[in-house]
């Protein structure tokens, strides 16, 4: 007995019913929110708005929120931008107290070298979190343009 395809027939001369359609990513405005668009097999795109004014606290990470999207929330389903959301707010958080903590004021991507990116590691011990979450660290920094040789290397 012939099986179909589970996605669906469609006909060489008709449009699948759900196609993916471009959808303009709406840029970084004053009230910071993105529009992301995901897509899963034949059901209707996932529109799904991150308000990173709400996240985000930092100036330089609020000025290269943009790099940061494409790399890293561009195409995610509203789960995963759940996660990642909390992801980016303890980056957020670590520059803040980069500044309060250990008085290094980083206005620009030019200002982070290796020693700078080291300290995520005392502040991953100090506040208790699990080294896991400095691949993460180390995506954002990557996606914000610091060269590769600044950015601290996982240490396991």
């Amino acid at each position: 007995m012939p099986r179909s395809n589970r996605l669906g027939k469609y006909n060489a001369t008709a449009p699948a019913p759900h196609a993916p359609k471009d959808v303009a990513v709406v840029p970084l405005h004053p009230s910071k929110n993105i529009t992301t668009v995901s897509y899963r097999g034949t059901t209707p795109p996932q529109l799904n708005t991150i308000d990173f004014g709400n996240l985000v606290e930092h100036p330089l990470l609020i000025a290269n929120i943009s790099k940061v999207y494409d790399e890293i929330f561009r195409g995610r389903s509203k789960a995963t931008l759940d996660v990642l959301k909390r992801a980016i707010v303890e980056v957020s958080h670590f520059l803040m107290w980069l500044e309060q903590k250990q008085g290094i004021k980083i206005r620009s991507i030019d200002q982070i070298n290796i020693h700078v990116t080291t300290m995520v590691y005392v502040y991953l011990e100090e506040r208790r979190i699990q080294y896991r979450r400095l691949n993460f660290f180390r995506r954002v920094l990557r996606a914000m343009g610091v060269a590769e040789s600044e950015i601290p290397s996982t240490s396991f």
